[in-house]
C-alpha cells in the first residue's frame, strides 16, 4: 500500500516548519505540503508543495459559498484540499490528513507508523476512515443543521488528523459535486467535520473507525480539542498512552491566538491571568512583558477603575514601585 501524509497550511509557522522536522524522512510514507499559495509560491525542506487556491475547488466543481473568504472556505471545508491533493496523487491508496497545529506526543512519526501498520494488517476488512470523537448529533449540535438537509441522521467527528482511503475520497468528492449541482440550502453547504462520518455511514459499504478504538487512550478530550492553542514544547500532563495533541503554537503564535480571542471575546482580565498561571508565565520574559502592557493598556482604555486596579496591583510586585516613582519624577 502507499501512504501520503499530507499537513495543510496556509501560512509558513514555527510550528509547520517543527511539525515538518517531526515527520520528514519516513520510508513508510511520502510528505507533501497543502497550502494556499494566493500570496505566492511556497517550497519548504521535506515536504512536497501541493498548491491550492480558491479557484483550485472551482475548477474541481465543489461548492463554495458565495462571498466567502478563501481562508474560511478552507476552515469549513478542509476537505476540499484532500479532493486536490487526491487529483494530483493518482497513485496513493490512503491519504492521511494532519492540521499544522497537531504536536506528536513522541516527537516523530512512531504513531503514524503504528497506524500504517494496523491499516495494512486489516487489509482485508479495508478501513476507509479513521477520525476521532465520532459520534451522531442532534439539532443543538453547531454544524448540525446544513448536514441534516442532505442526509436522515447526522454524524460528527473531530478531523485535525483524519485517514481516508482512495475509494472513500472518490465517494466524498462525488457527493459535493452533487450538492454544488443543487441550490445552496440556506444553512450553508455541510462543513467537513459533520460531511465526512455522515456521508460515508449514509451510503453504507464503508468501514470507519476511531483512533479511540484503534489505539485505546491515544487521545483525550481534553488534549484533542478545538479552542485555545497550548504551548509547544509545554504539553499539559498526560496520561503515558497518549500520542497526539491539538491545537498545539509556538510561542508567538500561542501568545498572539489567546490575545487575539481575549480582545475580541472581551476577556482581557483571563488573557493577563494566563500569562500569570497558564502557558504564558513560560513565555519569554520580554514577549510576555510586552503582552501584558498592551493588554493592560487597552483594558484601562474600556475601564478605567480596571485600569486603576491592574496600577494598584502591578506596584505591589517586587521592584516595581520605586521604578515607578522614580519615572514619575522625570
Amino acid at each position: 500500500m502507499k501512504f501520503a501524509v499530507q499537513i495543510r497550511a496556509h501560512q509558513v509557522t514555527d510550528k509547520l516548519l517543527d511539525l515538518i522536522g517531526q515527520l520528514r524522512g519516513s520510508d513508510r510514507f511520502d510528505l507533501f505540503l497543502s497550502y494556499d499559495v494566493k500570496d505566492g509560491p511556497v517550497e519548504l525542506p521535506g515536504a512536497t508543495t501541493l498548491p491550492y487556491t480558491l479557484q483550485t475547488f472551482l475548477d474541481l466543481g465543489l461548492p463554495v459559498e458565495p462571498g466567502e473568504p478563501e481562508r474560511v472556505v478552507v476552515w469549513r471545508h478542509c476537505d476540499y484540499t484532500l479532493y486536490a491533493a487526491r487529483a494530483a496523487l493518482p497513485d496513493y491508496d490512503y491519504f492521511i490528513s494532519i492540521e499544522f497545529d497537531v504536536d506528536f506526543v513522541a516527537r516523530g512519526p512512531g504513531f503514524l507508523h503504528a497506524l500504517i501498520d494496523r491499516i495494512t494488517a486489516e487489509a482485508a476488512d479495508p478501513i476507509d476512515l479513521i477520525v476521532a470523537q465520532l459520534g451522531p448529533v442532534g439539532a443543538e449540535f453547531p454544524l448540525h443543521a446544513p448536514a441534516a438537509a442532505l442526509y436522515p441522521k447526522v454524524y460528527a467527528c473531530l478531523c485535525p488528523l483524519a485517514v481516508f482511503s482512495r475509494r472513500a475520497l472518490d465517494h466524498l468528492f462525488a457527493q459535493k459535486r452533487i450538492e454544488a449541482a443543487r441550490p445552496m440550502p440556506e444553512a450553508g453547504y455541510v462543513h467537513w467535520e459533520t460531511f465526512v462520518a455522515t456521508a460515508l455511514i449514509d451510503a453504507g459499504g464503508f468501514r470507519c473507525a476511531t483512533f479511540e478504538t484503534l489505539f485505546p487512550g491515544c487521545v483525550t478530550r481534553e488534549a484533542w480539542r478545538p479552542g485555545l492553542p497550548m504551548l509547544m514544547g509545554h504539553p499539559p500532563p498526560l496520561p503515558p498512552s497518549v500520542q497526539m495533541i491539538h491545537p498545539v503554537l509556538a510561542e508567538r503564535e500561542c501568545a498572539l491566538r489567546h490575545s487575539y480571542f481575549a480582545r475580541i471575546e472581551n476577556r482581557l482580565p483571563s488573557f493577563l491571568d494566563w500569562l500569570d498561571s497558564g502557558d504564558g508565565r513560560l513565555l519569554s520574559p520580554a514577549f510576555r512583558e510586552s503582552l501584558r502592557r498592551e493588554a493592560a493598556a487597552e483594558l484601562a482604555r474600556q475601564n478605567p477603575s480596571a485600569g486603576r486596579r491592574f496600577k494598584t496591583w502591578l506596584l505591589k510586585l517586587p521592584g516595581v514601585a520605586p521604578v515607578y516613582r522614580a519615572l514619575r519624577g522625570r
